[in-house]
């Protein structure tokens, strides 16, 4: 009975030393960390929605109650992958996947500080990837509340089939289910809920575009910032675009017959571990045009108008593609060349519009297939279908946009033969302390980079009162857009479409 007694002291002391947040039927238990001399209070891996495993797999979530004393003091499960992108992520992850981390200032731990929120959703081309690889302490200390959130990846999360009718895109239904938490429990963690920022990079930066156009979505959140998320308004076949929903339930039935199951049943009762084993064909790695969560093409839909009306900030890097080229060099072990070039653009692009790439770009190709290639996958996925959004978005409300140019950005990527400049994700390390993709060595930043870092943060976090950020008016006849560059970010005009040849892109009917 005494050692009872202790153990019970012991307890509640501990208990008391830990930051604390009362839900409407549970007390959250965190962890303090420190951050450059402050204080931030992480609460790690809280469920949002009930596990989706068994009869759940291939469902949308469902709500869950919490109840009781809940330690989140550790990252929860991530979603099952297969790593197919090497050491960028992590294999393995649990179904039972569905949570968040928050991270707050300790003096902002209070009904009252009704600080801005910033949702972050991981990029990793919807099938790899997991929240615990995004630190938000930066956000915390600069006085913002950073929610992270897991959602379903590849074949749990994007799966479609016949006998699902028209249900798919459980990992954006994931999201929203993420979004009303938030929005129902934030202020309890010092947080607006209505000052709500939903932020993202790669195919982060897609779901974001998603959200916006999405109605289900509406009301969820009053900012949006997508990063490298352009290619949701692809058209064309290789570009990535958005599945047909019949395209992706075939896709399905293929995967059915190829894991030996004539019903969703059987798929059901298969392990996570058979369902990933060999399925990286039938990954679907874009959205499915669903005719709910989408009622049609998202391209279309931004023609239209028919989007979300909230702050939208829409931008990318200057030299996206090199992250690309560089995973090409790595994985076969030597630069492109003339040859590894035609093979990879004959692979990434149909016959004829391969053949007018090669003829435009034929003295770049010569000349460096590598910067070439590069050139073309920046320009292609990312600058120049990011303004077409840009210049469709602005008939209709404002858009502030933006281009990370930092080509010192340091690299958590194996070495190969050319400079990666402002590739895709460099950005990241800016944003998230010691952000390493994966399982990689983390990054660092020198002094006049951590100047440049906080500006991003600051920028980001501001979205309510425009004016008391860097961002200006995006208009398609100025182009005027603002560059993240050291030793300060200023707003450049009338170079984006040259410098990425849109206007070659524009025609090619593309996106």
């Amino acid at each position: 009975m005494r050692v009872f007694l202790i153990l019970l002291m012991i307890l509640g002391f501990s208990f008391a030393s830990m930051p604390k947040v009362n839900l409407k039927n549970a007390e959250i238990y965190g962890v303090y960390k420190d951050y450059e001399n402050t204080e931030i209070a992480q609460f790690l891996g809280i469920p949002y929605a009930k596990a989706p495993v068994g009869d759940l797999r291939w469902e949308k979530p469902q709500n869950l109650k919490l109840k009781g004393k809940i330690l989140a003091q550790e990252f929860g499960n991530f979603c099952p992958q297969n790593a197919d992108l090497g050491d960028f992520a992590v294999a393995g992850g649990n179904e039972d996947c569905l949570n968040l981390n928050i991270y707050v200032k300790k003096d902002n731990l209070n009904k009252n500080a009704k600080k801005p929120v910033m949702v972050w959703i991981h990029g990793g081309s919807l099938w790899v990837e997991r929240n615990s690889d995004y630190d938000g302490s930066k956000f915390a200390k600069n006085d913002a509340v950073l929610v992270s959130i897991n959602y379903r990846l590849g074949m749990f999360g994007f799966f479609a089939h016949p006998e699902l009718k028209n249900s798919t895109n459980f990992g954006l239904y994931d999201q929203l289910k993420a979004l009303e938490w938030i929005k129902e429990n934030i202020e309890n963690f010092g947080g607006d809920k209505d000052n709500i920022t939903i932020f993202g990079e790669s195919s982060g930066g897609v779901s974001v575009i998603s959200h916006l156009i999405s109605p289900l979505s509406k009301g969820k959140f009053n900012h949006a910032i997508s990063m490298s998320g352009a290619a949701l308004v692809g058209r064309y076949p290789a570009f990535g675009t958005p599945y047909p929903l019949e395209v992706a339930q075939n896709i399905g039935a293929e995967f059915s017959k190829f894991k030996g199951c004539k019903d969703l049943k059987c798929l059901k009762s298969l392990s996570s571990d058979e369902i990933l084993k060999n399925s990286f064909k039938y990954q679907i790695n874009m959205p499915v045009i669903d005719k709910e969560f989408f009622p049609y093409h998202p391209a279309d839909m931004l023609e239209n108008g028919e989007f979300n009306r909230v702050t939208f900030v829409n931008g990318n890097t200057r030299d996206e593609g090199r992250f690309f080229t560089a995973i090409m060099e790595n994985l076969s072990k030597k630069p492109m060349d003339q040859k590894s070039f035609n093979e990879a653009l004959n692979g990434y692009l149909q016959p004829n519009l391969a053949k007018k790439t090669k003829e435009f770009f034929k003295d770049e190709i010569k000349k460096d297939p590598a910067d070439a290639y590069a050139k073309i996958q920046t320009s292609l996925m990312f600058a120049c279908s990011g303004k077409k959004i840009n210049d469709l978005i602005s008939k209709f409300m404002p858009v502030y946009a933006y281009e990370f140019n930092d080509i010192t950005a340091p690299s958590y990527l194996e070495k190969v033969s050319f400079d990666l400049k402002a590739a895709h994700t460099l950005e990241l390390p800016y944003i998230f302390p010691n952000f390493h993709g994966g399982g990689l060595l983390a990054t660092r930043l020198d002094k006049n980079q951590l100047n440049l870092a906080n500006n991003m943060v600051k920028n980001f976090i501001n979205l309510k009162d425009i004016s008391k950020t860097d961002f200006v008016k995006y208009q398609p006849n100025l182009e005027n857009i603002l560059i993240f560059q050291e030793p300060k970010p200023y707003v450049e005009k009338n170079s984006h479409s040259i410098r990425h040849n849109c206007k070659f892109w524009d025609e090619s009917g593309a996106y």
